[in-house]
């Protein structure tokens, strides 16, 4: 019985680590100056945060608090940023959830 309990536990862990990797591996190109749209489908306080490397801190976007939000691109030094919602809700847990990781690819000039 605990050979099966761990067999499942390993292979769902295996699974959340692939869907979490397939997120990041696609991504939206944008120019500097163009606008992005996020948005999230869940309830509770939302913050937008960002980075421009999955490995750092993330950074909440200033006012970003609604569930669509419109931001500008501005230039990044890796090429690359990432957005990602916090979510708080209660009714669902006591601590944060997170949405899946937005990736843009920031393009200066054609």
């Amino acid at each position: 019985m605990k050979q099966v309990l761990l067999t499942t536990l390993t292979t769902i862990v295996a699974l959340l680590l692939a869907v979490n990797l397939n997120a990041q591996k696609y991504f939206y190109a944008t120019y500097t100056g163009d606008t992005i749209n996020l948005s999230v489908n869940a309830n509770g306080y939302i913050q937008w945060q960002q980075t421009e490397d999955t490995t750092t801190t993330w950074s909440d976007i200033t006012n970003a608090t609604t569930s669509a939000f419109t931001l500008y691109t501005t230039s990044s030094s890796t090429g690359f940023r990432y957005f990602r919602a916090q979510i708080q809700d209660s009714s669902i847990c006591h601590g944060y959830y997170y949405s899946d990781i937005i990736k843009h690819r920031i393009i200066n000039s054609t």
